[in-house]
């Protein structure tokens, strides 16, 4: 499929149908409501800026998260959130089906379940299993490196561009003294007094984020699918599984991965290696994965448990409505429910609603 004109990709109308996608989950909030007031002038001088290349990103808030770990999530300005709905939109479609088959985050028909049921059936079929994790991916990503595999895929230059502005958007004033730890939108310190510092990093929680994380480690799969075809390997983000025929062959393609991860300016998670045969199970994606079955890792029931439960406590004291407290603890459960926790399903329904 080919990429569509840029003039046709930020028309007013194209920014409408972004516009609306945008809006999705966030109607209630004020932001939205206000780019809603003015919506025909502000989607005017959003496409008149965007076509004659004046648009910027505006500075970004950020918030801190500590479940499941301690991390920093942009909240990026409704109208930037309209250009990045409209940016993915136009370039997906061309660039999804040259993607790996086996790589699973934030794709149409793919998704999280799908991701661990593929990692099942690949422990079913080799006798050892390699888990890999990359140091603080998102904290880390150099820019060169995601948007030269960007241009990989024959991306016009007007699009690369305009990634390429979204990347060095930066955090608002009073948002860049919130400590942190883990994953954060901002770039890191240099790493001696006398280099540069690498342009990197991307906010979590911006849907170019999503994208362009998905595609910066493309040149991994590459060269696994070329120089190791006797093995198999699924990936969600930066978690990546490899079932191979032996250990020393593993270790092989581990000094391999490592090489090319190197190259893309990122580290292995030296903590998170793994080696091991594949009938002990492994650890992937909140999930206990064996051949026969599939267990949440104890961390993940506790998380949905108690998310369950506070949104049960907020329901009965009337600070959210029943409808949506149905819907997110339906969702929790169902997502529990993709492994063997009937006994802790049943458990917790008879103890909140006896």
């Amino acid at each position: 499929m080919r990429f569509p004109p840029f003039e046709d990709a930020f028309s007013i109308r194209a920014l409408h149908r972004a516009m609306l996608r945008a809006l999705r989950g966030h109607r209630r909030d004020a932001e939205a409501a206000a780019f809603l007031l003015e919506a025909g002038p502000q989607l005017c001088a959003l496409s008149r800026s965007l076509l004659d290349g004046s648009w910027r990103p505006a500075p970004y808030r950020t918030f801190p998260i500590r479940d499941p770990k301690p991390r920093m999530v942009a909240v990026v300005d409704f109208a930037d959130r309209v250009v990045h709905h409209a940016l993915v939109v136009a370039v997906e479609p061309a660039i999804d089906p040259m993607l790996d088959p086996d790589s699973f985050a934030c794709r149409r028909g793919k998704g999280l379940h799908r991701c661990v049921e593929r990692a099942q059936e690949l422990l079913q079929t080799h006798p050892y299993y390699l888990g890999l994790d990359i140091e603080g991916y998102f904290r880390e990503l150099p820019h060169d490196s995601v948007l030269t595999t960007l241009r990989g895929f024959n991306t016009p230059e007007p699009f690369v561009d305009l990634f390429a502005r979204i990347l060095t958007a930066e955090a608002a004033p009073s948002s860049r003294s919130t400590p942190a730890s883990g994953d954060e939108c901002l770039p890191p310190s240099p790493l001696t007094p006398h280099s540069p510092p690498l342009p990197r990093g991307m906010c979590i929680g911006a849907l170019t984020s999503q994208f362009l994380g998905n595609l910066g480690l493309h040149p991994v799969e590459e060269m696994l699918r070329a120089e190791f075809p006797d093995t198999a390997h699924v990936r969600y983000m930066d978690d990546i599984v490899v079932v191979g025929p032996s250990k020393a062959r593993l270790w092989e393609l581990h000094e391999a991965v490592h090489n090319v991860v190197e190259c893309l300016g990122l580290a292995l998670k030296t903590s998170a290696t793994r080696l091991a045969p594949a009938t002990e199970g492994l650890s992937f994606c909140g999930y206990r994965v064996f051949r026969s079955t599939l267990r949440l890792r104890r961390r993940s029931v506790v998380r949905l448990g108690r998310r369950i439960k506070s949104t049960e406590r907020r329901r009965r004291a009337g600070t959210i409505p029943s409808e949506r407290a149905e819907s997110s603890v339906t969702t929790r459960i169902n997502h529990a429910a993709t492994a063997d926790t009937l006994g802790w399903r049943k458990a917790l329904v008879r103890r909140l609603w006896p």
